[in-house]
């Protein structure tokens, strides 16, 4: 094996590693939930390098997502059905995704898009 390849996976997970500490560290001194729902997309957010990040969470009543905590221009609720855009597969499927254009992405529900601008 490269030697180059070992050292960069070992300090990729030791970032991970370091990563969850603080997550845990930071999530433990908050009460109230969107405080760490707010932390939560905050990090993830920063960490993946994207524009913006929303946390939606299911509403088992109406089978529909909808975001809770939003980075970005908007912070108006969003709500769609659960098996619908890229938040919808990824809660159908369980697989995690990063949408580089979501343009490009058959999921991608442009209504959603148009609403919030």
């Amino acid at each position: 094996m490269n030697k180059f390849i070992a050292k960069q996976d070992t300090s990729s997970k030791v970032h991970q590693l370091e990563l969850l500490l603080n997550i845990s560290k930071q999530i433990a001194a908050f009460e109230v939930l969107d405080d760490m729902l707010l932390t939560l997309v905050e990090i993830t957010t920063r960490e993946l390098d994207a524009d913006r990040g929303t946390i939606f969470l299911n509403d088992k009543d109406t089978n529909e997502l909808y975001s809770r905590i939003a980075m970005g221009d908007f912070h108006r609720e969003i709500r769609i059905l659960n098996d619908s855009g890229v938040a919808g597969h990824v809660y159908t499927t369980g697989e995690s995704m990063i949408v580089d254009d979501a343009y490009d992405n058959e999921h991608f529900n442009k209504s959603i898009d148009k609403k919030t601008g």
